[in-house]
């Protein structure tokens, strides 16, 4: 274990890292606590290069609970800087995104992938898209509330003490279907909390040194102990998106009165719905609304019929 600690910046038994990649939360370690780049003074100067985007800066600073929605934040009554500052004090939660547009944090970030990578057995080069490490700041106590991500994650716990509590999103008493599709339409609100499915929760206890692997769509919570927490998230995405696009087909059918099937449970259906996804037939902004515009040109196309077949097969 020491040897490869010297060389890699994250680690785990490879078993279990292959075996559960994207199917289940577990715990790994790595060897960043500590690192220059996590200091906080560096971290507001990152914060002024990933600002220029105002998409790339995520905070709010107030009272929030497990079960509160993205669309729910507390105003800002502060800028990005003077929360940062107050960090230890403001009740905050600040995510910075795209992080990798500094230098050394992008090849900090390569360098964790490439460890990813070579504990996976894959070429995850020719399978992923979207690598991005996002840095968080957490302020004591400080609650994240229930979600879930449409990437694959680690999170690497580098200062500060909190628990967080990942649910198994195969799970339909946690993540019904409906939520999925939502979600998969571009709802980022749709995953909601369940108190009674609580203590089917996977709670980890993460401490510098600590990273622990979110499945995609495995819904999660934080809460933060009574210190300053700072992690770091390592996202990438599939390119693979037949599974999402029978999600976006089926939202589209259930806006119709059909009661589609799930993913997985026909594999005509599933073939169809994810052709007329990718082919454009249903535009995921047209599905949110319920366009009867889009029914119409669906119809159009000669999809009645292979939509009929899809929702009876």
């Amino acid at each position: 274990m020491q040897d490869q600690q010297t060389l890699t910046s994250l680690w785990a038994d490879e078993s279990v890292f292959r075996g559960n990649l994207d199917r289940t939360p577990f715990l790994l370690a790595h060897s960043l606590s500590g690192h220059p780049l996590f200091e906080l003074s560096r971290l507001v100067q990152l914060a002024q290069l990933v600002k220029r985007n105002s998409n790339n800066v995520v905070y709010d600073a107030g009272d929030i609970r497990v079960e509160d929605r993205w669309n729910r934040r507390p105003p800002k009554q502060h800028s990005l800087e003077e929360v940062m500052e107050r960090v230890d004090r403001a009740g905050a939660w600040v995510i910075l995104k795209h992080t990798e547009q500094d230098p050394e944090y992008k090849t900090l970030m390569e360098t964790i992938m490439s460890d990813i990578q070579s504990m996976s057995g894959r070429d995850l080069g020719k399978t992923t898209r979207n690598l991005e490490a996002q840095i968080m700041l957490t302020s004591p106590g400080r609650v994240t509330p229930y979600h879930l991500d449409n990437e694959c994650n680690v999170l690497l716990q580098i200062k500060g003490e909190k628990d967080i509590f990942i649910f198994d999103q195969t799970d339909r008493e946690v993540l019904t279907e409906t939520e999925l599709e939502r979600f998969w339409i571009g709802d980022w609100n749709a995953g909601e909390y369940k108190m009674r499915a609580q203590d089917k929760a996977h709670a980890f206890r993460l401490a510098p040194g600590r990273a622990v692997h979110i499945p995609v769509n495995a819904p999660h919570w934080v809460r933060n102990d009574a210190n300053v927490s700072i992690s770091l998230s390592i996202n990438f995405e599939w390119k693979d998106e037949s599974i999402p696009n029978v999600y976006r087909a089926n939202f589209f059918l259930r806006k119709l009165g059909i009661k589609p099937k799930p993913p997985g449970q026909s594999g005509f259906s599933d073939k169809i719905k994810g052709v007329a996804i990718a082919a454009g037939f249903v535009p995921v902004r047209a599905m949110a609304r319920g366009s009867v515009r889009l029914v119409r040109r669906v119809r159009r196309a000669g999809l009645k019929k292979s939509t009929n077949q899809a929702a009876t097969a």
